[in-house]
């Protein structure tokens, strides 16, 4: 499991880098002098590297805080000892992109000022819907 959490691990911190390196450095609009409008592909890269960043952080978060909480070990195959991280980290990795999903959605409704309750309410509703089929799998 070392294999996979450490590529992770690294991946999660350059694209949080990246992310604040967007936010210090690159402007999101054109100076009011030359036209003042949003720049798309700079949103494209601060909505890119935001997934990236949320996804990979929030599933190392739920990785560790399942192995915090979980039972007493049961008497089992020695296989499915060993398959059981691997379960947990793509189940894990499945809800952080899903959370990130959702978050970039509201971010991107509020930019464009399409945020309001009911939005909301439907995408965040939509996000639990989708947990729960890929969970009853």
């Amino acid at each position: 499991m070392k294999r996979f959490l450490l590529p992770v691990f690294l991946i999660s911190l350059i694209s949080w880098v990246v992310f604040a390196y967007i936010i210090w450095k690159i402007p999101p609009t054109i100076p009011a002098e030359v036209g003042g409008e949003l720049v798309k592909i700079n949103l494209v890269y601060f909505s890119a590297s935001l997934w990236v960043g949320l996804t990979t952080l929030v599933s190392l978060l739920l990785y560790f805080i399942s192995f915090l909480f979980q039972e007493a070990p049961k008497k089992s195959l020695p296989l499915q000892e060993d398959l059981r991280p691997r379960r947990v980290f793509r189940t894990s990795l499945r809800r952080g992109a899903i959370f990130a999903t959702a978050v970039l959605i509201l971010g991107i409704f509020k930019i464009y000022d399409l945020d309001n309750l009911i939005n909301s309410i439907f995408i965040v509703s939509i996000a639990l819907l989708i947990e729960v089929y890929f969970s009853s799998r």
